[in-house]
């Protein structure tokens, strides 16, 4: 008796299929490294979900889906780079802290908005900073990042590199919209002018404070001994106050491009 023949799959759904797979594999390898990612692994994911086998020869070779696996993989670390960076977890944890911080701040003087501001820093942002680093794919994506850092050329143009930069834009975009934009409008403050308008200065806080967080965060995972509280002289009647050495650096980038808006004086 003749085995049945396997279904017909058309060149780009076996390429969105077997991608799809490579991602979660990659996802949860826990490794930024392609070469985690094997046509054998991903066979065998695809069969273990129930779907038709696959074989290198529908997928590999002259006028096949890709002509090596290393292009394969390439693929998928593309396709991975734009899925990595959610920020839900560290968007809620900011947000909690925030609540906490300006339900018990004076924004009737400018003394005290900036205050506030200081005591967002110290709370949201050591929040912000935590959940960063306890998150498995921020790990992902800063190998991929290495990996492009690493590489000759122009990286931004096509591939991972654009992925990447694709990714990152709609992480400022969010950190803007949803968290810096609003938190200024409630304790009333607005951008400084030397560096145009109030969204203007969000947005050039919003790349420093990127650079700042992905910076210290790689720098944690070998050093967490300099991350000791520095007592500061910033509680309620100048008590001395705990502040996380990330917490101190944001506070000093964030007043630097924002300041009280004195029409609200």
């Amino acid at each position: 008796m003749r085995a049945p023949k396997r279904p017909y799959r058309r060149a780009e759904e076996l390429r969105e299929l077997l991608v799809a797979e490579g991602v979660q594999l990659l996802l949860e390898s826990d490794l930024a490294d392609g070469d985690a990612v094997t046509f054998a692994r991903v066979f065998e994911r695809v069969e273990q979900a129930g779907q038709p086998r696959v074989t290198k020869g529908s997928v590999l070779g002259p006028g096949r889906v890709w002509s090596s696996q290393k292009e394969f993989q390439r693929e998928v670390e593309t396709a991975t780079a734009g899925v990595l960076l959610d920020i839900g977890g560290e968007m809620t944890a900011s947000l909690e802290a925030a609540t906490a911080v300006l339900g018990g701040a004076d924004l009737t003087t400018a003394a005290g908005r900036i205050d506030a501001v200081r005591q967002l820093c110290r709370a949201a942002g050591t929040a912000y900073f935590t959940q960063l680093l306890g998150s498995r794919t921020w790990k992902l994506w800063v190998g991929l990042w290495g990996k492009v850092a690493s590489s000759s050329g122009d990286i931004s143009v096509e591939g991972l590199g654009a992925s990447l930069r694709r990714a990152q834009l709609g992480t400022l975009d969010r950190l803007v919209d949803d968290l810096y934009r609003p938190l200024a409008q409630v304790v009333g403050f607005r951008g400084k002018p030397e560096f145009g308008t109030t969204d203007d200065a969000l947005r050039r806080m919003a790349v420093a404070i990127v650079g700042l967080t992905d910076g210290l965060a790689i720098h944690h995972r070998l050093f967490p001994e300099h991350f000791n509280p520095i007592e500061r002289p910033l509680g309620p009647g100048g008590q001395d106050q705990p502040w996380h050495p990330f917490a101190v650096a944001l506070e000093a980038i964030i007043l630097q491009y924002i300041e009280p808006d004195p029409d609200l004086a």
